[in-house]
C-alpha cells in the first residue's frame, strides 16, 4: 500500500501471491516437474497503470511478449525438464495457463490463454549462473505457434 504523497506520487493497494514447487521425478538426476501459480490485483492505480503482464518466453510463451498488460492476473505453469546429455541440458515440456483483466474488479476468470511450451534449457554455470531457454510454443486456444527464447 502507498499513500499519495507519502513517499509516492499515487496512492495505490497492491495484493500478489506465488507459489513454485520443483518435484523430482523419474530416474535421472535432476529431472523435475516445476509447477508455478501466481494470482496479484492493483487497486485505485491512475488510468495508465498497469501492474501486470503475460507473454513472452517467461510466462505465456506462445504470445509476443507483453501481450496480455492490466491490473490482475492469475497465472499458472507445470513443466517438466529432463537432462539431455549432461545435467546444464535440459529438455523442456511445459503448460501454461493465466488470464489478464484491465481492472482488479473485472470478470478476471471469464477467459484463460493456454499454451504448450517444447524446448531446451540450457544452464552456463561457468562463467556466471545463467539460464537461457528457446523452443516452440502452440497457444491451445486458437492461434500459431512461435519460437521463444531468452533468459530465465
Amino acid at each position: 500500500t502507498a499513500l499519495r504523497g507519502l513517499a509516492s506520487q499515487y496512492g495505490y493497494t497492491f495484493f500478489n501471491v506465488a507459489y513454485d514447487r520443483y518435484l523430482p521425478v523419474g530416474s535421472v538426476a535432476y529431472e523435475n516437474l516445476q509447477l508455478s501459480a501466481s494470482a496479484g490485483a492493483l487497486y485505485n492505480a491512475p488510468n495508465g497503470v498497469s501492474r501486470f503482464s503475460l507473454g513472452g518466453s517467461s510466462a505465456l510463451r506462445a504470445f509476443p511478449s507483453y501481450a496480455f498488460s492490466g491490473n490482475a492476473d492469475y497465472y499458472r505453469e507445470a513443466l517438466y525438464e529432463r537432462p539431455v546429455g549432461g545435467p546444464w541440458r535440459r529438455a523442456l515440456v511445459g503448460l501454461d495457463a493465466g488470464y489478464v483483466s484491465p481492472l482488479a474488479d473485472s470478470h478476471l476468470f471469464h477467459a484463460m490463454r493456454i499454451s504448450l511450451d517444447l524446448g531446451f534449457r540450457i544452464r552456463v554455470t561457468w562463467s556466471v549462473n545463467f539460464q537461457f531457454q528457446a523452443g516452440w510454443a502452440v497457444p491451445l486456444n486458437g492461434g500459431e505457434g512461435r519460437f521463444f527464447g531468452g533468459r530465465v
